[in-house]
């Protein structure tokens, strides 16, 4: 096993080398308040935001397999919808967006994360980025709640910064290992000083990711 692979598992979202942090605590919020209520977490992965939540995923193991596109379930017959770095990955994200406004229910809410400033990611495809007003407008046929940067400047500089060190150090695997090793070190502190940028307006000019909460009308 390479280098690489060994500390590949250090590098996973949501661990202490990831140079992204999501800062968004809304879908937790929905969960608590939809406790007794259906939620369903479309492109969920391996997430598993709480015991009312029903995953669905193409890829990975989830409570239904399906595609995002067309969704095996009845229409306005869910209370919430949540999608988490999902649209990126669909040739056709208003399309999702229309099947999740299919199957909510009336004053049901809707929940989108998407990337703005950030790498190439293929998972197992990656063919959009969009700004908060992109994303607000495949959202128009929802009425807005809030809507902002989630993942913010401090992480898609440092997430940047690290593939452009890669693209250098790519095929020297020692050398590229520590560097990036030590780059992800110094640029640590840059997901953490999002803390104090993420609610400012502007954030999400230069954001890594931003987010869209609704309500179907």
């Amino acid at each position: 096993m390479s280098l690489r692979n060994q500390l590949k598992d250090h590098y996973q979202p949501r661990s202490f080398f990831d140079p992204t942090k999501n800062y968004s605590r809304i879908p937790q919020r929905l969960v608590e308040k939809y406790k007794d209520k259906t939620i369903l977490d479309v492109g969920a992965g391996n997430r598993h935001l709480g015991e009312n939540v029903i995953t669905l995923d193409r890829f990975s193991q989830a409570d239904i397999s399906a595609d995002a596109l067309s969704l095996p379930i009845k229409p306005s017959s869910v209370e919430v919808v949540v999608s988490i770095a999902v649209l990126e990955h669909l040739k056709e994200p208003t399309q999702a967006i229309n099947e999740m406004n299919r199957v909510l229910k009336k004053d049901g809410e809707v929940y989108l994360e998407i990337p703005f400033l950030q790498p190439f990611h293929a998972s197992p495809n990656d063919f959009y980025r969009a700004t908060l007003p992109g994303l607000k407008h495949w959202c128009r046929n929802f009425k807005e709640l809030e809507s902002g940067a989630c993942v913010g400047p401090g992480s898609a500089v440092a997430w940047i910064e690290i593939e452009y060190l890669r693209l250098w150090f790519r095929h020297i695997p020692i050398l590229g290992i520590t560097a990036e090793l030590l780059f992800r070190l110094w640029a640590l502190p840059l997901k953490f000083l999002d803390y104090f940028l993420i609610k400012r307006k502007d954030a999400h000019i230069t954001a890594s990711a931003v987010y869209f909460h609704g309500k179907k009308v």
